[in-house]
């Protein structure tokens, strides 16, 4: 349902700047980090941005194709990201084109900014949810991926997650704030035994996290329990001939 001050503003011949916030969840591919980011033409060359509490940093994107036409498919838009964060370019390259990630797009108008005229995070049009489901392009500049929605399920395969021989794709649980926070987590794992990535024994809780191979799944189910991993150790290594 359309927020009534989004309705009205829209009715308006000068509605206001119109803002476009977009956060990129990677949670869903075992990374704990959500990027949250607006594009620079948004921001007439300020900095970061703040929408109910959350920053949005400015950054050279381009992002097209959401429109939806009415002719009984679903958009797939596709979004450009400039090689300007290093740890994004190393999530793609570590975690399968980052295939399966969640990003959400945000629309609203610049009064409704924290710092607005009339701030209002409520005042927003509904929220774009699309999941990366292809990386198109790539090169030292940007990175492109193709986006479809939750819901479009056309050339769906089966399985429905990617057969990783050596990598398990749980969501570990995240230290923060003192405490494990599970929100987020997949992975059923409660222990007080601590590891760190290279399957060493941490010093502290804050310390721990797992490398995702089956010796990481060992350590914190020790003796013939079962392993819950979700990678597929079984699967056999295929080389084209």
């Amino acid at each position: 349902m359309m927020n009534p001050k989004i309705a009205a503003a829209a009715q308006q011949p000068a509605p206001g700047t119109r803002i476009e916030l977009f956060e990129l969840d990677l949670n869903p591919v075992g990374v704990a980090a959500v990027f949250y980011f607006v594009p620079q033409t948004n921001t007439g060359g300020s900095g970061p941005l703040s929408f109910g509490g959350q920053l949005y940093t400015p950054m050279p994107i381009e992002a097209d194709g959401f429109k939806i036409t009415g002719q009984g498919q679903l958009p797939r838009p596709t979004l450009s990201v400039a090689n300007v964060v290093p740890a994004l370019q190393t999530y793609v390259r570590n975690y399968q084109d980052l295939l399966g990630a969640v990003l959400t797009r945000r629309r609203t108008y610049r009064q409704y900014l924290d710092d607005g005229s009339d701030p209002d995070p409520d005042a927003q049009m509904p929220p774009d949810v699309f999941e990366v489901r292809r990386k198109t392009h790539q090169d030292k500049q940007a990175i492109t991926f193709e986006l479809a929605a939750h819901m479009d399920v056309t050339g769906k395969r089966l399985p429905g997650r990617q057969i990783i021989r050596d990598v398990c794709t749980h969501t570990y649980r995240l230290w923060d704030a003192g405490a494990f926070d599970y929100s987020r987590a997949t992975c059923p794992y409660t222990g007080t035994d601590y590891f760190t990535a290279d399957g060493n024994i941490a010093a502290a809780a804050a310390d721990d996290a797992c490398g995702r191979k089956l010796s990481d799944c060992k350590l914190r189910y020790p003796g013939n329990q079962p392993l819950p991993t979700r990678a597929f150790p079984g699967v056999a290594r295929v080389r084209a001939s």
